[in-house]
């Protein structure tokens, strides 16, 4: 329901009562009546739109956030940024820096007639290379190689995780001021699951490596016991990372800093930096309370050599 824009306002009615009588008044009161009751409608409708996109949206996020996997979670959101957006097509690609090019990673196409591209070169003053650049939404005609699944003027934002862009996202059409909010907010939360299911990646490895090794304890959750919790005897508030994954192993079966730098090919110094890093991410002074720590909660079924530093 629209109003004309020529169509008298309310308030030109209202000033056009002072001065009118008679029939007159009568007609200017039956229309003043009319346009009240249909801005009424207007506004009622747009509170049900707001409500009704408010409602998507929650439903979205709350979708984002159960996904169990990158790949469920990459559908999950091109599927709602189609809805919350009235997007025909919507795409998600992993970005490679490195080579300035984008894999298709999700797509929502309910009308698909031929396979979308699988990849794409992020070309240097392309809207795309724009977004990544920028962190900004970019409105614009995508890539050529894009142009059969997006054949006008798209939407474009990367998504960053651990301040990096990871991901681009192309959605149909233009957005409208609600359209770009929702999916402003929607994409910021899918940035954070990402990183959320990166980490929990991240410390699987760890875990299934120091499993490898020999450090071994039955209450250590393995990979394909998913829905079992982490331990509490060992609260790894930050991830390790590989190499310091690497580094514990050995500083729990009491090997020296000389001794670590040899079998992982790394200066002694090197040994001290992420010794120094595995304290701090696993909350312990030195290496004796570490080995402790490990030794007292089980981490380890061995008896371990004297530490060296």
């Amino acid at each position: 329901m629209t109003t004309p824009a020529d169509e008298p306002t309310a308030t030109d009615l209202m000033a056009a009562m002072r001065q009118a009588s008679g029939r007159e008044l009568t007609e200017l009161g039956r229309q003043l009546a009319d346009r009240l009751d249909r801005e009424k409608a207007l506004r009622d409708n747009e509170v049900s739109q707001l409500r009704r996109n408010a409602e998507s949206l929650n439903r979205a996020i709350a979708g984002l956030a159960a996904a169990a996997s990158s790949a469920e979670l990459l559908q999950r959101a091109c599927d709602a940024l189609a809805n919350i957006c009235s997007a025909s097509c919507v795409l998600v690609s992993g970005i490679d820096i490195r080579s300035d090019t984008a894999a298709l990673l999700a797509i929502h196409r309910p009308d698909a007639e031929s396979p979308p591209p699988q990849a794409f070169s992020l070309e240097a003053g392309s809207a795309e290379s724009r977004a990544v650049d920028s962190g900004v939404p970019v409105t614009a005609s995508p890539v050529d190689t894009l142009g059969e699944l997006f054949p006008h003027i798209c939407t474009i934002v990367a998504v960053a995780v651990d301040n990096s862009p990871a991901v681009l996202i192309h959605i149909a059409g233009e957005l409208d001021s609600a359209q770009h909010d929702s999916a402003a907010l929607l994409t910021q939360v899918l940035g954070a699951c990402l990183q959320r299911l990166g980490l929990a990646t991240r410390r699987t490895r760890q875990l299934d490596l120091l499993r490898s090794s020999g450090i071994t304890h039955d209450k250590l959750p393995r990979a394909t016991d998913a829905a079992e919790p982490a331990p509490a005897a060992a609260p790894w508030t930050e991830p390790l990372t590989e190499r310091e994954s690497e580094v514990l192993r050995l500083v729990l079966k009491g090997a020296s800093n000389t001794a670590i730098a040899d079998e992982l090919v790394i200066t002694v110094d090197t040994v001290k930096s992420h010794v120094k890093r595995i304290l701090r991410k696993l909350g312990a002074t030195n290496r004796s309370e570490l080995i402790a720590r490990h030794s007292a909660c089980g981490v380890t079924n061995r008896s371990t050599a004297p530490p060296s530093r």
